[in-house]
Parts: structure tokens; sequence; C-alpha cells
């Protein structure tokens, strides 16, 4: 099985690859340094070349404790679009996105927990970013063998 991840160097990402690197799956990290086993994000052809997945692990993006550029959104947009076409052109398997929270806003009425019934309600870049993503991943895989 071939696992491909990005934002393997981040806090959870870490977790992830070595979870799967110690079960000894074939995992490729996808990041924004360059170094052993890792590819540039400005390079995304490499992965084509080189890696065909059954799993794509989609974790990489800027953190919501640092300002959210609009430059940022754009960027995460682009990524998801071209892993999404990756997934498309690659019939993988399965497609995990790691959405946030904050794509029901910023808290709860009257101490109600979020669910998944609730309207979504982004209040900033970073959080209205993720429910793009969202969508664009229902939006291509609905149709498919996908899972996601």
């Amino acid at each position: 099985m071939k696992i491909l991840i990005t934002g393997s160097s981040g806090y959870i990402g870490k977790n992830v690859y070595e979870y799967f690197n110690n079960k000894k799956y074939y995992v490729h990290r996808f990041n924004r340094n360059d170094n052993e086993k890792k590819i540039s994000l400005q390079n995304y052809d490499k992965i084509i070349l080189n890696f065909e997945p059954d799993i794509i692990i989609h974790l990489a993006n800027k953190s919501h404790t640092y300002s959210f550029s609009q430059k940022d959104y754009e960027q995460s947009l682009n990524l998801a679009k071209y892993l999404i076409n990756l997934s498309l052109k690659n019939e993988v398997k399965k497609f995990i996105f790691l959405s946030s929270i904050k794509v029901n806003g910023e808290f709860t009425v009257k101490n109600k927990k979020f669910d998944e019934k609730q309207t979504s309600n982004p209040q900033d870049l970073y959080s209205k970013s993720k429910l793009s993503i969202e969508n664009l991943i229902e939006e291509n895989f609905k149709k498919t063998f996908i899972k996601f």
C-alpha cells in the first residue's frame, strides 16, 4: 500500500507519518522543504512521475495560529485541487483531509456542541479555506469510487 502524506513535518503529520512508517507501509512525504523522502511543493509534478499513491492523507496547511493571508488561502486551494486531480488520475482508493472545527464558527450558541447538522459558519480565511477544500473534495469524489 502506497500512502502519500502532505504536511508530515507538522504536529499531527509527524505522528501520522510515524504510525504508517512503523507499520512498514510505503509512505511518501510531501512537504514544503526538500530533503530525504520529501518533495517540495514547488515541484508537484515529481509526484506523478515517481509515485502513484493508493491513499492520500492531506494534512498540509499553514497553521491558523499565524496570520493567514489571501496568498495562503490561494495556495491551500491550489494544493488541494492538485491533490484531487492526482487522486482522480491515479484512481486512489481513499482521500483523507484534515479540516478544522473552525468551519463551524468560533463558538457555539448557548454552549451547544457543534455537530454535522449545523450550518457551516467560518469566520476567517483559514476556516474558509478549510470549508472550500471540503466542498471541492465532495464535489469531485461523490460520483467516484474514491472514499473520502
